[in-house]
């Protein structure tokens, strides 16, 4: 797949393995120096 914007997804969850309590982060870099 082509990358339109650079994006990093952080993803968890409790108990590990099922989807009780997850928690998706996202985020967009916006610039590089």
């Amino acid at each position: 797949r082509p990358v339109i914007e650079p994006i990093l997804t952080l993803q968890t969850c409790d108990p590990p393995g099922t989807t009780i309590n997850r928690l998706i982060v996202t985020a967009k870099l916006e610039k590089v120096n």
